[in-house]
This record gives structure tokens, C-alpha cells and sequence, in this order.
């Protein structure tokens, strides 16, 4: 594929940015824009894109060709605005409760109910290595390193 080339300035939900298609669009008129925002309040969205963007070449190894390289470089200009269809309605620094997300019950309350059942002993470890991770896996997917 060919790189990523600026082709306007365009306003997305009141944000400015540089619109980039890949070169030779015009062959694929259902192509999706990017669009990259240089607005200093979007700071920590364009630092995470970068690392999300990283992460997922990190499974796509492979040769750097233009279309990659040139991602990248778009990508370090700023943040995402328009990526491929999904608009940047709003952003929020604010704290995230953590009564929002649903988080698994502490080691320790597993193990104490585990206690009365006489299933796993109250001061036993979270872990690869205690009763509880035996209990649920068993020996062969212990050995083999499969066990979740």
C-alpha cells in the first residue's frame, strides 16, 4: 500500500485537524480518513494511540513498509480525531470510580471462603503456585503453562 497522505483541514466536533487518506483512494471511494489533531489538550490521547498503535504492531511482525512507516509518522503529529468512522465526541480527565468497573473479589476473601468449605487453607497465596490455582486448572495444564 501507498503512505498516508495529508489531504485537508477539516472541524470534527469543533476540533481542527489534518485529514490523511491513503494515496490512490480514489480507487476505493469507500476508503475511511484519518484524522489527527495537533491540540495540545489532547496530549494524553495521542500518547496513548502511539502505544496502542505500538502494541498492535508488536503482533503483526514484520517488514516496516511505507504504509507502516508512514502511520507512524502521521501518528506522532497528534491525537485522533476522526480514526477510520469513529469520531472524538469528548475527552474527560477526570477520575475513573472504581466502583465503575467490575473487579474480581481479593485473593484473601476466595481463600477464606474456600476456608469454611475446607477446600483451601485461609493463609494460602493468590498464584500459579497455591491450592486454588491447582484446584481449578490441574496438573497438565499446570506442566504445560495453559492454565488461566
Amino acid at each position: 500500500m501507498q503512505p498516508w497522505l495529508p489531504v485537508d483541514t477539516v472541524s470534527i466536533n469543533g476540533r481542527k485537524g489534518t485529514r490523511y487518506f491513503i494515496s490512490g483512494v480514489s480507487h476505493n471511494p469507500g476508503a475511511m480518513p484519518l484524522v489527527i489533531s495537533r491540540d495540545p489538550s489532547l496530549a494524553m490521547l495521542a500518547a496513548g494511540h502511539r502505544r496502542l498503535a505500538a502494541m498492535q504492531e508488536s503482533n503483526f511482525p514484520g517488514d516496516d513498509g511505507q504504509e507502516r512507516v508512514s502511520f507512524r509518522e502521521v501518528i506522532a503529529q497528534g491525537a485522533p480525531i476522526d480514526l477510520l468512522g469513529s469520531q472524538l465526541v469528548s475527552i474527560s480527565t477526570a477520575a475513573i470510580p472504581s466502583t465503575r468497573f467490575r473487579v474480581p473479589a481479593a485473593c484473601g476473601r476466595r481463600s477464606r471462603a474456600r476456608a469454611s468449605s475446607g477446600r483451601a487453607r485461609s493463609d494460602e497465596p493468590c498464584g500459579r503456585n497455591s491450592g486454588e490455582y491447582a484446584a481449578r486448572t490441574g496438573p497438565l495444564h499446570q506442566a504445560s503453562g495453559l492454565g488461566l
